[in-house]
């Protein structure tokens, strides 16, 4: 609440001798409204020092003190500001200060001299005075009369208006413009009537001081100064009522209406009720200055010349933007009015702000743009559609602005000889066969696409957007989007195998260095061959074919000669000498035997408990002629009867020979044996 203060024109009379009062004051001095003391002098054009001037605008920071001193004496201030001042400083010292401040004013009488009292914006005759300067459109006055210390009885007139105070003994004549007959030294006891006589465009507003009322003064001389106050005013006041914003104040009864500024002048006393009435889109703030104050209707009764300001500040509302929906976008506001951020935006949601206050009646342009993979589908509120929208505050407003996703296409393609599925929840089911292979799902979902393949088919792999093995894959939608998945038929390997055969020709221990003794071929249900394999007695005559899961092979065996025999299948899933029909569900080693030699017996070496680094070695006339690792065991041997050898336990780095059984029972490493017939041996590890 700003501080208010009743301005007026100060008329102050200071009763000296009439030597002291020539020394301070101007012989031609009007002294309308100013204090004898020297304020005419200062004020040449005649009105009081505290009229304002024409178009004055009042300070809302400051105001301005100003101190007269009429006498012998001198004034100073705390806050710093006014030091010594007396009458001799033309136009009256002064200070300005922020308003609110309290200065305190001290009167310091010179010797020989007494202080008599304070007018203007103090009272009273004590030596200091404190004043809380308020905000003023003219500048505060003061003044301090000092008298003689003979003085015993001292009239003041205050006041705007003009008149004289007489009495009935005691020779006080004192009339407002005058310098004489306003003191008096009279012993105590003394009685003394004072008079006061307004002038025909003057009332007497009534004493203070020595006397109060208005009727005539009677009072009794003591033993020191006394001081009696006649307060004349104008017999009309100005009324001045001022607008700060968009507003009316009315002045009942119908004597003004004011819109911006406005002053009638009114007779004394009369009391006029103002109205504040704000204009559309403002609101009634409060009475700045002068004698209204607060925010409701203001009387007043002119005693003295009155202003009023009233002020009325403009109405904001806000304005919100809230946005909604899947997708996402960003809402501007733009106006004229706004200055906050560049290019005049208001707001910028979600970037800066998504609301704002707005003074009422702001225009404001409201434009969505969506971001990208959104689509702006449209206003809600006081918007509609999906245009630019204008919006105009009169109230609280939210507008919403809804963003959705777009919806972008996701397709599947199969490839490869294999089959399988490919899915997505909810959205793909894709088969070789068909089914669900494309879908629209919103911009930036994440799907993740299973690939599952088929009995008898592998899943080797994605294409597009999705990469490698690993049968899942998660990609975000962004656009149109076409992952491929391949599968292919299952195959595996079949391979045929021969054991060694290790003979004695001519008393040496080896292999049938370049014979080939038989042969296995291998054909599929349509006739087709896919093996036609002929061993050799080293080991290295595999042969093998890489088929279809579940493809059907019939292997057939024969000798090469009619000496050499087939002693049969040995390994895999075959046995016997006959054709055998393999079907293919895993990879498949199948071993075929020939016989070059009708007396041939076959050892088989296996390995137990076993490392991968164990071994089993075959060693004649202390020549190593063969090794059974234990990756490959159990070994076949094809060897002539009667061939004797021995058998050495090989351990790896982690193992310790444990045993032999079969052939050989012993815990010892080596063990010899005797070809006779077909035999088994077995080496066990710890």
């Amino acid at each position: 609440m700003r501080t208010k203060h009743r301005y007026r024109k100060w008329l102050v009379v200071s009763v000296a001798a009439v030597a002291m009062l020539a020394s301070a004051c101007s012989s031609t001095a009007t002294n309308h409204g100013g204090a004898i003391d020297g304020g005419s002098a200062n004020n040449p054009g005649g009105g009081s020092p505290n009229d304002p001037p024409p178009d004055a605008s009042p300070s809302r920071d400051t105001v301005t003190l100003v101190v007269y001193a009429g006498g012998s004496g001198s004034v100073s201030s705390s806050p710093a500001g006014i030091s010594a001042c007396t009458a001799a400083v033309a136009g009256g010292c002064r200070m300005t200060v922020a308003v609110g401040t309290t200065v305190t004013l001290s009167a310091t009488p010179d010797a020989g001299n007494v202080f008599a009292g304070w007018s203007g914006a103090c009272a009273g005759s004590a030596t200091t005075c404190a004043v809380v300067l308020p905000a003023s459109p003219v500048d505060i006055a003061v003044s301090a009369t000092f008298v003689p210390a003979s003085t015993s009885l001292a009239v003041l007139l205050d006041g705007d208006g003009s008149g004289s105070v007489s009495s009935t003994s005691a020779g006080i004549t004192c009339t407002t413009g005058a310098s004489a007959g306003c003191s008096a030294a009279l012993p105590p006891g003394t009685v003394v009537s004072l008079t006061s006589t307004p002038a025909t465009d003057s009332v007497f507003a009534g004493w203070s001081g020595g006397c109060t009322g208005s009727a005539t003064c009677t009072m009794t001389i003591g033993s020191g100064l006394d001081t009696v106050t006649a307060r004349f005013e104008p017999a009309t006041d100005p009324l001045s009522v001022s607008v700060d914003g968009q507003g009316t104040v009315m002045v009942m009864p119908g004597m003004l209406d004011c819109s911006s500024s406005c002053s009638e002048s009114l007779a004394y006393g009369t009391v006029v009720t103002l109205t504040a009435v704000p204009a559309t889109g403002w609101q009634f703030s409060d009475w700045w200055y002068g004698t209204c104050s607060g925010s409701a209707t203001c009387t007043v009764a002119l005693t003295e010349p009155t202003s009023d300001e009233a002020v009325f500040t403009q109405l904001t509302d806000a304005l919100s933007v809230v946005l909604a929906g899947s997708g996402t976008g960003e809402v501007v506001a733009t106006s004229s009015a706004c200055t906050t951020y560049s290019g005049n935006r208001c707001l910028d949601c979600p970037g800066l702000a998504c609301s704002t206050n707005l003074a009422y009646g702001t225009t404001v342009t409201l434009t969505a743009s969506p971001d990208s993979g959104s689509t702006f589908t449209g206003w809600s509120g006081p918007c509609s559609g999906t245009a630019a929208c204008t919006v105009t505050i009169e109230a609280m407003s939210t507008v919403t602005a809804t963003f959705g996703l777009n919806s972008e296409p996701l397709a599947v393609q199969i490839i490869g000889a294999g089959a399988g599925t490919v899915s997505a929840a909810g959205l793909i089911n894709c088969s070789t066969t068909g089914g669900t292979c494309s879908a629209s799902a919103p911009y930036g979902t994440m799907v993740t696409l299973t690939a599952t393949p088929s009995a008898g088919s592998t899943f080797t792999g994605w294409a597009g957007p999705c990469h490698g093995a690993s049968p899942t894959c998660t990609l975000t939608i962004g656009s149109a989007t076409t992952a491929t998945a391949e599968f292919e038929v299952t195959q595996y390997t079949l391979t045929i195998s021969s054991p060694l055969v290790y003979v004695q020709p001519f008393g040496t221990i080896g292999g049938e260095s370049s014979l080939d003794w038989g042969s296995v071929t291998g054909t599929l249900s349509d006739k087709t061959n896919v093996i036609n394999c002929y061993p050799n007695p080293y080991g290295d005559g595999t042969c093998s074919a890489t088929l279809p899961i579940n493809s059907k092979i019939t292997l057939s065996a024969m000798g090469t000669t009619s000496e050499d025999t087939f002693v049969g299948w040995t390994g895999g899933p075959c046995s016997g000498q006959g054709d055998c029909t393999v079907t293919l569900t895993g990879n498949t080693v199948v071993d075929a035997l020939f016989n070059p030699f009708s007396s041939l017996a076959t050892l088989t070496v296996g390995i137990s408990d076993r490392n991968a680094d164990d071994a089993v070695d075959l060693v004649n006339n202390n020549s190593l002629f063969a090794t059974c690792q234990a990756n490959a065991a159990p070994c076949k041997f094809l060897m002539q009867p009667g061939l004797q050898f021995t058998l050495e336990a090989a351990p790896g780095s982690h193992s310790v020979f444990n045993e032999w059984t079969g052939a050989c029972s012993s815990v010892t490493s080596t063990c010899n044996i005797t070809m006779t017939a077909n035999e088994s041996v077995t080496a066990s590890f710890d």
